[in-house]
């Protein structure tokens, strides 16, 4: 999935194209294991769980998300 512009314009302060399309990343993985697409659904740790729900409702910036599998640096 790519997100973003052909022309290479920013998409705004602090924006890039994996943060644009991480929502969507996952709109789609959701439906997938809804609609049983795939195996199992994997389980990561509660604490990255609840990190990534902050993050993508705005509570917590990436620099803070402590628990992601590959924070930024």
């Amino acid at each position: 999935m790519r997100i973003g512009f052909d022309d290479n314009r920013s998409l705004g302060a602090k924006e890039t194209g994996a943060l644009a399309a991480l929502p969507v990343f996952r709109e789609i993985m959701l439906k997938v294991y809804e609609e049983k697409l795939a195996g199992p659904v994997p389980v990561f740790p509660a604490a990255m769980e609840s990190n990534i729900d902050a993050y993508l409702k705005g509570e917590l910036p990436p620099t803070d998300a402590i628990g992601f599998a590959n924070p930024p640096p």
